[in-house]
């Protein structure tokens, strides 16, 4: 019987060191589960942090490039504001050289004979082609609206610095000129009939 007790007292030591061994094993993965958790919660904290620092940077980058891209663009702007107005200068001389030249290029086509040809120069107005001529006439020119750069097309007038004229008197001697011709041109038919 002793030998009884004594195999129940050996199961019963064996058994409370196992519950005790059970226990503080449960204890220690508790706390390695409680430590884990702990450092992934950290590495969660680091690795936002980590990316919020690295967003800040890119932010930054991108604002020192956005300022830089500014800055070269209004230098940019400058140049082709200064150039838009020198090409404005030398197209406003080719207009006046043109103009001029046109006057003597008319003369050069000019048939020998128009007044010989029995026309009333008062009456019929001749048209001889001109050297130049201007279709539409833009410049690019960069303006700054807000934070934007536009690149525009500023329109040139040349015939800015001429006066306006009336309409009236040009319209006047057309109809006259017409008419002159339409009356030259019947006597003409007339005298072609009769030869």
């Amino acid at each position: 019987m002793r030998e009884k007790k004594s195999a129940v007292g050996l199961l019963s030591v064996e058994h409370s060191q196992k519950s005790c061994f059970l226990e503080y094993s449960q204890s220690c993965q508790v706390n390695s589960l409680t430590e884990l958790k702990t450092e992934v919660v950290k590495l969660y904290n680091y690795c936002q942090q980590l990316t919020e620092e690295k967003r800040k940077h890119e932010q930054e980058i991108l604002k020192i490039q956005v300022e830089e891209g500014v800055q070269k663009l209004s230098v940019l702007t400058g140049h082709i504001n200064t150039l838009a107005a020198e090409l404005e200068t030398e197209v406003l001389k080719f207009k006046e050289v043109a103009v001029e030249v046109n006057c003597s290029y008319h003369a050069v086509q000019k048939p020998p004979n128009f007044t010989a040809m029995g026309c009333d120069k008062s009456r019929i107005h001749w048209r001889p082609s001109n050297i130049w001529q201007v279709d539409y006439l833009a410049i690019p020119t960069v303006i700054k609206l807000g934070s934007k750069f536009v690149l525009i097309a500023k329109v040139i007038d040349m015939f800015k610095n001429e006066t306006k004229i009336d309409v009236q008197p040009k319209v006047k001697k057309a109809t006259e000129s017409r008419e002159a011709f339409l009356k030259w041109l019947t006597k003409q038919r007339q005298e072609n009939l009769e030869s």
